[in-house]
C-alpha cells in the first residue's frame, strides 16, 4: 500500500538534534537549534510565567475547546502588545490564536493561496528553511530577493530595495522585522523607512514574521516596521510567536494578525481565518494562551516580564561579544566585528554545508549544516583552527581547555558582595589619598573632584548625586542586575569616602607617589567591580556598554575620556598637580586595560 512513498531525508536542523542526542561525549555543546538557555545551560521558566501558571492552576478552569479563533483575552492582549498606541479597531484587524509562529505562517499561507490563485512569495536570501517548506506546501511558488552581502557580512540593501521596487502590485513579500533568521542582519530604522516606502509605492503585500520581538533593541523598537505599515495604511499579514520571549517552546503559542485598511473587510478575513483553522486543526491549545493572557493582562506581571525579556536580550548580546572576542584572540588578523552588528540568537558565518559537516564530525559541537550557524544564548564557540579562508574544523570544549566555550559562570551572591565591598574600599581609599594632596582623576569621579574643590561640598555627596542621571541609561542598556550592583557600588564609594577622614590621617604624602599608588588602587578596584558585573556609574556605564556592544576595550575608552577631563582641570590646579593627576589616571587605566579585556574573564 505504501511502498511508493520515498524516505524522508530529515529536517536539516532537527536532524542535528537527533545526532546530538546520540553523541556520547560528555562535553558536547549544542549550537544548532534556537532555544534560549541561562548560564547553567537550562531553558528557564520565567518568574512571571511561573506566577501566572500558579494562578491559572488555582482558578481550575475546565479543559474545554477554545473557539476556532482562540482565547479572547489572549487575542486582545497580543493585539495591544504588538500594536501599542497604533492598535487598529476591530473593523481593521483580524487576529487569531495559532499553534506557534509556524502555525500562523501556515494559516496565512493557506488563506492567501485559496483567494489569490497561483501565488508567489518573495523570500529573503537566505531565510529560515521552513519558510520554503510551509509556503511551497500551501501551493506557493517561492522566489528570492537579495538580502545578505557575503562581502560585507551585512545587508545588501541596494540589491534588496531594487528587487522589491521591481515586483508587481500585490506580490507577497516575507519580511523579518528584527533578528533575521539565520543571519542576524537587520535593516536600520532609516533603511526600514525606505523599505516601507517601496511597499507602499508598489502596492506589495508584506507578510511579517516576528519570532524574536525584544531580542534586538526592545519590545517596541523591534516591531517598528509593522506599526509604520499601520500608520501608512498598508495591508499586511503578521505572524508572531511567544516561544522565545515567554520561554514557552512546547506550548506552541502564537498568533496571526491581518491588517485591513478598508473598514469592514476584517470581519470577512476573520471568518475565512476561522474556516482555515477549522479545516486544519479545528481549534488552538488552551494552556499557553492562558499563561500569556494572564501575564500581559496584569500590569505588575507585564512589567516584570518586560524586564525579563530585557535581561535575556542583554545576555544574548553579551554572548556575541564573548564569541567575537574569543575568535579575535585566536585569530588576531581576522575581523569578527560583524558578529557584533548582528542581532538576536542567530549568526551567519558564511561557512559551507560541507565545512559544517567536518566541524560536526570532528568536534564536540553540533552546528546547522546550512551556510548559517545558530548558537544558543548560553554558549559561544571558539573556532580552533582558522586557515584562510575558512576553518578546517571547529572545536568547542568546556572552559579551561585549549579551545573554550565561553559559557558565563555566574558568581554566587556572597562573592558579589565581597567584591563590591573590597573594590569600593580600594577606590575610596584612593579617593581619600587624592583628596589629601589635591589630585584629580578622570571619569565621573573627576567631575566630582572638580566640584568638590570648587565648592567645598563633600566628595561622597557630590559623587552620589552626579551619578543619578546615569541609572536610567544603565538599566535600559545593561540590565537590572548590572544597574542594581552599580547603584550599590556608587553608594559604597560615597559612604566610604565620607567615613575615611574619621579613621585615617596622613603625616606625609608625596604628590607623585600618591598618584601612582592611588592609580593602582583605583585600577584594581575597578577591575574587581567590572568582573562582578558592576561599575561606578556615569561614564563607566558608557564605556562598558561600548565594550559589550562593539567589543571596544573599556580601559582604552576610559583613558581617552579621563585625559580630556584632566586637561579641563588646568583652570583649577597647578601644572605640577595636573602632571601627577595624569600619571595617576594613566596608571589606573593601564591596570584596567591589561586586566579587563572583553571575553577574557567569564564570571558574571
Amino acid at each position: 500500500m505504501f511502498s511508493h512513498l520515498p524516505p524522508y531525508a530529515g529536517d536539516p536542523i532537527l536532524s542535528l538534534m537527533e545526532q546530538f542526542q546520540r553523541d556520547e561525549r560528555s562535553n558536547k555543546v549544542n549550537l544548532s537549534i534556537g532555544i534560549y538557555t541561562d548560564g547553567r545551560g537550562v531553558v528557564p521558566v520565567l518568574p512571571s510565567v511561573r506566577t501566572a501558571a500558579a494562578a491559572v492552576a488555582e482558578a481550575g478552569a475546565p479543559y474545554v475547546y477554545l473557539p476556532m479563533e482562540g482565547h479572547a483575552a489572549y487575542r486582545q492582549a497580543v493585539a495591544k502588545l504588538l500594536f501599542g498606541a497604533d492598535l487598529p479597531s476591530a473593523e481593521h484587524l483580524a487576529i487569531v490564536q495559532t499553534l506557534g509562529g509556524s502555525g500562523a505562517l501556515k494559516v496565512g499561507a493557506d488563506l492567501i493561496a485559496r483567494f489569490f490563485p497561483q501565488p508567489t512569495i518573495w523570500l529573503p536570501d537566505p531565510t529560515w528553511d521552513n519558510h520554503v517548506g510551509i509556503f511551497e506546501g500551501a501551493g506557493f511558488k517561492t522566489e528570492r530577493y537579495p538580502y545578505y552581502d557575503a562581502q560585507t557580512k551585512g545587508l545588501n540593501f541596494e540589491g534588496m530595495l531594487a528587487k522589491l521596487d521591481s515586483l508587481p502590485k500585490g506580490a507577497v513579500v516575507l519580511l523579518h522585522p528584527c533578528c533575521h533568521n539565520p543571519t542576524g542582519v537587520d535593516p536600520t530604522r532609516a533603511q526600514w523607512e525606505q523599505i516601507v516606502d517601496v511597499l507602499e509605492k508598489r502596492g506589495l503585500l508584506p507578510f511579517f514574521d516576528l519570532a524574536y520581538q525584544g531580542f534586538a533593541e526592545s519590545l517596541d523598537e523591534d516591531i517598528w516596521p509593522v506599526r509604520e505599515a499601520v500608520r501608512r495604511q498598508i495591508p499586511f499579514f503578521l505572524s508572531n510567536s511567544f516561544s522565545k520571549i515567554f520561554s514557552l517552546y512546547s506550548e506552541r503559542i502564537g498568533a496571526l494578525s491581518v491588517f485591513c485598511p478598508q473598514a469592514g473587510q476584517a470581519a470577512n478575513v476573520l471568518g475565512q481565518l476561522k474556516l482555515t483553522v477549522r479545516r486544519n486543526y479545528s481549534s488552538p491549545a488552551r494552556n499557553g494562551a492562558l499563561l500569556v493572557a494572564h501575564v500581559l493582562g496584569d500590569d505588575k506581571l507585564a512589567t516584570q516580564w518586560r524586564a525579563e525579556v530585557e535581561e535575556m536580550r542583554v545576555r544574548v548580546r553579551d554572548m556575541r561579544v564573548k564569541l567575537a572576542s574569543q575568535l579575535k584572540s585566536a585569530v588576531p588578523d581576522q575581523d569578527f566585528s560583524f558578529l557584533l552588528r548582528q542581532n538576536g540568537m542567530f549568526g551567519y558565518t558564511g561557512l559551507t554545508s560541507a565545512r559544517w559537516t567536518v566541524c560536526a564530525r570532528s568536534s564536540v559541537s553540533t552546528l546547522s549544516a546550512r551556510a548559517a550557524s545558530a548558537w544558543p544564548a548560553s554558549t559561544t564557540a571558539t573556532l580552533h583552527a582558522w586557515p584562510r579562508p575558512w576553518p578546517r574544523c571547529c572545536v568547542a570544549e568546556v572552559a579551561g581547555k585549549a579551545a573554550v566555550v565561553a559559557a558565563d559562570i555566574r558568581h554566587k551572591s556572597y562573592e558579589d558582595v565581597l567584591a563590591l565591598v573590597a573594590g569600593t574600599l580600594f577606590v575610596s581609599l584612593a579617593v581619600n589619598m587624592y583628596s589629601q594632596v589635591g589630585l584629580l582623576t578622570g571619569s565621573t569621579a573627576g567631575l566630582a573632584f572638580l566640584t568638590h574643590y570648587l565648592t567645598g561640598l563633600p566628595f561622597g555627596v557630590v559623587f552620589f548625586v552626579i551619578n543619578i542621571p546615569f541609572y536610567y541609561f544603565a538599566f535600559r542598556r545593561m540590565g537590572r542586575r548590572f544597574t542594581g550592583k552599580t547603584f550599590c557600588a556608587v553608594a559604597l564609594v560615597s559612604g566610604f569616602s565620607l567615613m575615611h577622614p574619621h579613621f585615617i590621617s596622613y603625616g606625609k604624602l608625596d604628590l607623585f607617589y600618591s598618584a601612582v599608588l592611588g592609580g593602582l588602587l583605583m585600577g584594581v578596584g575597578f577591575v574587581m567591580l567590572f568582573r562582578h558585573g558592576a561599575s561606578l556609574g556615569g561614564i563607566n556605564v558608557v564605556t562598558l556598554f561600548m565594550q559589550d556592544r562593539y567589543g571596544l576595550r573599556a580601559g582604552k575608552l576610559q583613558m581617552g575620556v579621563d585625559v580630556v577631563i584632566v586637561l579641563c582641570s588646568l583652570f583649577v590646579v597647578t601644572p605640577r598637580v595636573l602632571l601627577a593627576s595624569i600619571l595617576g589616571a594613566v596608571t589606573a587605566n593601564l591596570v584596567i586595560a591589561l586586566n579587563h579585556r572583553a571575553g577574557r574573564y567569564m564570571g558574571m
